[in-house]
């Protein structure tokens, strides 16, 4: 959720209320462009499974599951700090 608070806030964006998750999620490819808008789909459906999972029953998340999103916040994590270098240098860091 952090990693794509990133590219909003750079962008001079801030998702605010309820909600605010799932909105995060969706404007990631109109910030970032559509090449994220796949991976924007699987990270918002993952914020569903944990909702329910939290707050409605537990242990509906498996172990490949969390290694796959693991591998997911990986590659978000090298898609924004590539969208950083070409978009915001100044806060793409050294």
């Amino acid at each position: 959720m952090a990693l794509a608070t990133i590219p909003l806030a750079c962008a001079g964006y801030q998702a605010h209320g309820v909600g605010h998750h799932q909105v995060t999620f969706q404007a990631m490819p109109l910030v970032m462009g559509k090449v994220t808008a796949e991976l924007a789909t699987y990270l918002e459906s993952c914020r569903t499974k944990r909702n329910v999972s939290t707050y409605d029953r537990g242990g509906g998340i498996s172990d490949t599951e969390v290694a796959e999103l693991v591998a997911e916040a990986k590659m978000l994590m090298k898609n924004v700090q590539a969208w950083l270098k070409k978009c915001h240098p100044e806060y793409a860091g050294g």
